[in-house]
C-alpha cells in the first residue's frame, strides 16, 4: 500500500519510526540516517552508484531501465533579459565547480551538474515527456 506524504520529513519520520517499512527518497534526505546507521539504503535509483555510497548497486541492475533522479534548478521569470540569465548561469556554475562548494555537495549526496540555459532547457523537456509517458501509461488524469 502506497501512504502519501505532504513532503520527504513527514516520511523519514515515519520510517524511522517503524510506521513504514521502506520509502523512496532523495540521497540528500537519507543520507545522514544511512551514514549514522539508523536506515538500511537499498538501492539508488540513479544511472550508476553514487560516488558517496559507492558499494550501494543501482535499482537499474536489477529493474533494467529504471532511472529516476533528484534534480534540482535555477529559473528566473520568461521575460528575465537574456544578458542577465547568461550572467547568473555562469556565475553559478562557477559556483558549482569551486572545489569546496562541490565536496558540500557531495558530503550531502549531490552530484553538481552545470549546464548552460539551453543544456536546462533540453533537460525540462526530456524529463517532461518521460513523465508525461508514465502518467500517460497508467492512465492518470489531472485534477
Amino acid at each position: 500500500m502506497q501512504v502519501p506524504y505532504k513532503g520527504s520529513a513527514p516520511g523519514v519520520a515515519d520510517l524511522l519510526g517503524g510506521n513504514v517499512q521502506y520509502m523512496f527518497n532523495a540521497l540528500p534526505s537519507m543520507l545522514g540516517h544511512v551514514r549514522a546507521g539508523k536506515l538500511r539504503a537499498l538501492g539508488v535509483s540513479s544511472a550508476k552508484p553514487s560516488p558517496e555510497i559507492p558499494d550501494l548497486p543501482a535499482i537499474q541492475d536489477t529493474v533494467p531501465g529504471y532511472v529516476v533522479t533528484t534534480w534540482y534548478s535555477f529559473v528566473a521569470p520568461k521575460a528575465t533579459p537574456k544578458e542577465v540569465v547568461e550572467l547568473l548561469n555562469r556565475e553559478i556554475n562557477a559556483v558549482l565547480q569551486d572545489p569546496d562548494t562541490a565536496k558540500k555537495l557531495h558530503d550531502h549526496g549531490v552530484e553538481p551538474d552545470p549546464m548552460t540555459p539551453a543544456q536546462l532547457a533540453g533537460h525540462f523537456q526530456t524529463e517532461a515527456a518521460k513523465w508525461g509517458k508514465v502518467a500517460r501509461d497508467a492512465k492518470i488524469k489531472p485534477e
